[in-house]
């Protein structure tokens, strides 16, 4: 790999962090309780310092029989749930219909995707 090449990733990783994942950890930050659950992938704690609310948990509640307040879907748990859709499609079922009747989308970027309970608010 060149310089060149090494500063061009360099810059696709900061315009990626500027543009998609700091705005959705602003949002989060902006409008979550402290109480909120919060289901997500690991770069979202970390965005968010790991509070005690939030948990990594790609099967969304299936196995935990936790209930979240927020669930934010990062590209990478849309690859799980593909993967879940492929090879367990009974959690994959659970989750989208859990999404369909119990949450709403509140945000959107191209790389995550903010849900919030309906009896949440």
């Amino acid at each position: 790999m060149t310089f060149s090449n090494w500063l061009d990733c360099i810059w696709i990783v900061q315009n990626h962090y500027q543009k998609w994942y700091i705005p959705v950890i602003d949002y989060l930050k902006s409008s979550m309780d402290t109480t909120n659950l919060i289901i997500g992938s690991a770069e979202i704690g970390i965005g968010l310092r790991f509070p005690n609310s939030f948990v990594d948990d790609v099967g969304v509640g299936y196995n935990s029989g936790r209930k979240p307040d927020i669930i934010v879907i990062s590209n990478d748990y849309a690859y799980a749930f593909n993967h879940l859709h492929a090879n367990q499609p009974w959690i994959y079922q659970y989750i989208m219909g859990l999404l369909d009747e119990r949450y709403y989308r509140v945000y959107t970027n191209p790389y995550y995707q903010i849900y919030v309970s309906r009896s949440s608010h």
